[in-house]
């Protein structure tokens, strides 16, 4: 189960945006972005230590990384830097990737919690965003 919270009023194309997550429980969360009611983007990272980005339809990229701090109770910082086709993902100031896709060039910008095996709660702190 994903649970959304989209920004209402928030129409964004080119853009920075950086938030601290604190996953108190569960398995993830992260950023959600471009949502215009036909396609978005999910930029996720999880305590297992892994994130992914996809589009409405499809997976972009996945994989583990050092850089996310594993298990709950510990705080990671997420960017998405979206510019075009071009979509930039760090964790706590590390490139996860860069990746190009058009599927959506404009929308809501949003933060969400996932809840694949275990009940999530996550929390979201310092949101800093900024038009490019």
């Amino acid at each position: 189960m994903v649970a959304i919270c989209n920004a209402n009023g928030t129409i964004v194309n080119n853009f920075a945006l950086q938030v601290q997550m604190k996953l108190t429980s569960g398995d993830g969360g992260g950023i959600v972005f471009r949502n215009n009611g036909k396609s978005s983007y999910r930029f996720r990272v999880g305590s297992d230590g892994t994130f992914d980005l996809v589009n409405s339809k499809k997976g972009l990229v996945s994989g583990p990384s050092t850089a996310i701090k594993k298990g709950s109770k510990l705080s990671n910082v997420l960017t998405v830097i979206a510019q075009g086709k071009h979509i930039y993902l760090f964790v706590n100031g590390q490139l996860l990737a860069n990746v190009q896709d058009s599927a959506s060039s404009s929308g809501k910008i949003g933060l969400f919690a996932v809840d694949f095996t275990h009940p999530t709660q996550a929390v979201f702190t310092n949101l800093k965003a900024w038009a490019l």
